[in-house]
């Protein structure tokens, strides 16, 4: 996709009467169907499977196909409803009433919220937004967690809603100096260059480390709602203590191991996407009053000149759907994820008329 098509494929948000289809460019899911013969092998698999039985308790063939992808063994992977649900058992195993939890911020809202519902303390460390970069300062961020010496300390990387990614190095050093359980949410990993979860191959998880991924976004099965985290043996102990005995459904369990075998057209998708993505950025960067920072993940953070009111009457005028934040930075804040061609083309072409 060239930086043309993104306005060649633009059109109005409403032609005569019918209203033109919305854009959800709002929840970072992949935009992609999956691949017809993935889908065929999902019918006759649905086709077949005994639904008056109960899943796997243990989720033991999703595992295994995740232990052969991720090498890592099965017994220190745990499976869940969404990486939510993982994170949500991580609290409940880990985190007492007026424990400390340590995250960057701005980052998933999902973290603030469990700590509200825990009765636990948050403590963000800044990412510093400025007008063209975002920085991550990882001296504060040590020096934030030995002042506080919180029971669970959060990393999303790439971060959302920055798309800042947190380097290998430091989460090594992070994992090395800290006394709690660390949680790296990769969630959208599979967009940037590289993982902490790659350095794990066939190397047992280190000290108190959970490494979070999803099959919701790379993989494109956001309504699947399966999780995984790779996790050293004793917080993968923890969880699963507080883990609910069938906490993943029989459907999610046998597509999910079949989803997992089509790895070549995650990656194709991928690299789809990064393209739009970095695309986007270049577009969006040559109009006047806004401002793409550059991104690791699906989704690009937007800063505009132009009014939040206005921008939101604009956006719904033309059934365009983008997420709004409330960033502590000067300027009106959107979250795009990157969607298909034709999309990304719409979303232009507004923002470009916006005055």
């Amino acid at each position: 996709m060239g930086a043309r098509s993104l306005h060649d494929r633009s059109s109005s948000s409403v032609i005569g009467n019918v209203k033109e289809t919305p854009v959800y460019l709002d929840k970072n899911e992949n935009p992609f169907r999956l691949p017809p013969s993935l889908r065929e092998e999902i019918r006759q698999l649905i086709s077949s499977i005994d639904l008056n039985r109960y899943p796997d308790p243990e989720g033991n063939k999703i595992k295994q196909v995740l232990s052969e992808l991720t090498g890592v063994p099965e017994e220190n992977l745990v499976i869940g409803n969404g990486g939510d649900e993982i994170l949500s058992m991580l609290f409940t195993a880990f985190i007492e009433k007026g424990a400390r939890v340590v995250s960057l911020s701005p980052t998933f809202s999902q973290y603030p919220e469990l700590c509200r519902r825990h009765r636990a303390e948050w403590i963000p460390v800044p990412l510093g937004i400025g007008d063209k970069e975002i920085d991550f300062d990882e001296d504060l961020f040590i020096a934030t967690v030995s002042r506080y010496s919180p029971a669970l300390i959060l990393v999303d990387t790439p971060n959302n809603p920055t798309g800042k990614v947190i380097s290998n190095n430091f989460l090594t050093r992070l994992a090395e100096s800290a006394s709690g359980v660390i949680v790296v949410d990769e969630a959208y990993g599979e967009f940037s260059s590289s993982t902490f979860l790659e350095t794990f191959r066939n190397r047992m998880i280190p000290g108190k480390l959970c490494i979070l991924k999803t099959l919701s976004k790379a993989w494109g099965m956001a309504g699947l709602r399966i999780g995984y985290g790779a996790c050293s043996p004793s917080v993968s102990s923890g969880i699963e203590k507080v883990r609910d005995l069938y906490n993943v459904g029989l459907l999610s369990q046998e597509i999910g191991a079949i989803v997992l075998q089509y790895r070549e057209w995650m990656e194709s998708r991928v690299l789809s996407i990064r393209y739009m993505r970095d695309q986007l950025i270049q577009v969006i960067n040559r109009i006047p009053g806004w401002h793409a920072y550059n991104s690791d993940s699906n989704f690009v953070l937007v800063r505009s000149d132009f009014s939040k009111s206005l921008l939101l009457d604009q956006m719904e005028e033309a059934a365009i759907h983008v997420k709004f934040l409330d960033l502590d930075s000067p300027g009106n804040w959107l979250r795009v994820s990157i969607g298909r061609e034709d999309e990304l083309g719409r979303f232009v072409s507004l923002i470009e008329k916006v005055r």
